[in-house]
């Protein structure tokens, strides 16, 4: 089983109906990637005191990523996407970072644009944003290591608890990470 397979429906249990939208999903994969980077700048520029639990704050990051691209390819008919072959995951941290951010910003800019246009119904742009959310899958299920050095499954699962806590007390709905 897949990690989409697997973690997909754990994911739509959480899932307000509101957030079954594209433009909102899109532009919040967008700007989770941003959240992302904007850790491992304040930690780039802080040094080690920045967080002594940066690899779970960027852990917490990429699961946040994963719901809203789960999400996204579930409205897309997707359930399932094939990994990458070993040899094309990035190997660095900012090699990572550097490609999660460059497929997210496409992402964005791309569908942002079919939207002003009115193309955003249109078979073209459902297939460019289903391979681009793939893309992002795929790229999620090889960059935890070197990002936050944690296996994918842990991230998930992490971010699957965080959710499962957030709805026993009633603030799915909210503001804030720690919430």
């Amino acid at each position: 089983m897949t990690h989409l397979a697997h973690y997909q429906p754990k994911a739509l249990a959480t899932v307000q109906p509101a957030a079954l939208d594209h433009f909102y999903l899109v532009n919040g994969i967008a700007g989770e990637i941003g959240e992302l980077r904007g850790h491992v700048a304040k930690a780039y520029w802080h040094g080690p005191n920045y967080a002594a639990d940066l690899d779970t704050v960027l852990a917490k990051e990429l699961g946040d990523i994963a719901w809203m691209t789960a999400v996204l390819l579930h409205t897309l008919g997707q359930d399932s996407v094939t990994p990458w072959p070993k040899d094309h995951a990035p190997r660095t941290q900012l090699e990572a970072l550097h490609a999660l951010g460059h497929v997210g910003d496409i992402l964005s800019s791309e569908y942002t644009a079919a939207v002003v246009a009115g193309r955003e119904d249109e078979p073209n742009t459902r297939i460019s944003l289903k391979a681009a959310a793939q893309t992002i899958w795929r790229m999620l299920e090889d960059v935890s290591q070197p990002i936050c050095n944690m296996p994918f499954g842990k991230v998930l699962q992490m971010n699957i608890d965080k959710l499962k806590s957030r709805a026993e007390r009633g603030v799915l709905q909210g503001n804030g990470d720690n919430r």
